[in-house]
């Protein structure tokens, strides 16, 4: 999720499997 602000913290709340590697390199 955008909201949580950080690569960290994208990855900590979502299941790097959704594929948010998009929301964690923007």
């Amino acid at each position: 999720d955008q909201a949580a602000g950080t690569a960290t913290e994208v990855a900590a709340a979502e299941d790097p499997n959704r594929g948010n590697s998009s929301l964690i390199f923007e």
